[in-house]
């Protein structure tokens, strides 16, 4: 009984800690470094840019997140483009 009690409040404590979601605001510090990170690439078949940034949890090598938007190909992108 006392080990069932146990499994179901561990199990709870892990739903509940999983599901929740907090907004968060970047300081303009990490704002500026997020911007620095930012690569950018042409697609050859529709000739549209992106910039991209991949986001990973400090010591691990995993990636947990990767943003992708499509930005104007202008002369200033175009020299700073991943080759």
């Amino acid at each position: 009984m006392k080990r069932k009690i146990i499994c179901l409040v561990l199990g709870l404590a892990l739903m509940l800690s999983a599901c929740s979601i907090n907004p968060s605001e970047f300081s303009d510090g990490t704002a500026k470094d997020l911007v620095a990170a930012l690569k950018y690439a042409k697609d050859k078949r529709t000739g549209l840019c992106f910039a991209m940034v991949a986001s990973r949890k400090t010591g691990n090598t995993d990636q947990t997140g990767l943003a992708l938007t499509n930005v104007p190909c202008t002369p200033e992108v175009e020299r700073i483009l991943v080759k």
